[in-house]
Parts: C-alpha cells; sequence; structure tokens
C-alpha cells in the first residue's frame, strides 16, 4: 500500500527576503523526507493557498513594515513512500 505526504512551505522572511535561501529550503525539506523513506511525486513553485482575507492581512503588514517584513509563499511536495508494515 502507497502512503502520501503533502508538504507545502510558507514563510515571513525579514529584510525583504534579500536573506532568504529559497535553494536551501528545498534542499532542508527534501533530505528530510527522503530520510524517512519518502521520494517526490510532485515538486511545485507556487502561492499559498489563502483566503482574500488572509492575503489582505498580508498586504497591510508588508505596507507597514515597508516591506522590511515579506510573506514568502514558497513551495509545495507531494511525497509517497510504501506504507510500513504493522
Amino acid at each position: 500500500m502507497t502512503e502520501n505526504y503533502y508538504y507545502e512551505y510558507h514563510k515571513w522572511s525579514m529584510f525583504w527576503g534579500i536573506f532568504l535561501k529559497q535553494r536551501e529550503e528545498v534542499q532542508h525539506a527534501l533530505d528530510r523526507y527522503n530520510d524517512k523513506g519518502y521520494k517526490v511525486v510532485q515538486f511545485e513553485w507556487n502561492t499559498s493557498k489563502l483566503s482574500i482575507f488572509r492575503w489582505i492581512l498580508i498586504l497591510i503588514a508588508t505596507f507597514l513594515s515597508l516591506g522590511f517584513f515579506s510573506y514568502w509563499a514558497g513551495f509545495s511536495i507531494v511525497f509517497e513512500r510504501e506504507a510500513l508494515p504493522e
């Protein structure tokens, strides 16, 4: 039997995202779940699926901080592995 896991990554970044290392963030997620026996089925750079109200709050926070804090939508990954025997 196959076991699937959906992983979505997003976070607030400081300094206008200057120190955001996207490649390292992706590699960290891949390494963590590959060590647990998962394999990547689908990878997608995306905008997070947020409600319009939440997007408005994010925009307000970004404008009030003059962009000092910005929201990084990140990526989503679908992992798959054979289910462990019970």
